[in-house]
């Protein structure tokens, strides 16, 4: 899963502004998936209002979802943590 993304997420920073995010501290769960969801629709190749681009919405598409799975994976951690204690 992770073989994708170290040529385009490198960072959290940089997933995060794919996302739409600030450099926040701290995002929840449902703030990451309510970003990811806007971000998605508005770059989705099939979208009318990316007609005639198809592959940078293609491109700009798979980044941001290659950067919400990094951010899952780095969140899920601490969701770990939580859990036990």
């Amino acid at each position: 899963m992770f073989a994708s993304l170290q040529g385009t997420v490198q960072s959290k920073p940089k997933a995060l502004k794919l996302l739409g995010l600030g450099p926040a501290q701290r995002i929840s769960s449902e703030e990451l998936r309510k970003a990811y969801r806007q971000q998605a629709l508005k770059w989705h190749p099939d979208r009318p209002q990316n007609h005639g681009r198809e592959e940078e919405a293609n491109k700009k598409f798979l980044e941001i979802r290659e950067s919400f799975e990094f951010m899952q994976a780095c969140m899920e951690p601490l969701k770990l943590h939580n859990l036990s204690g």
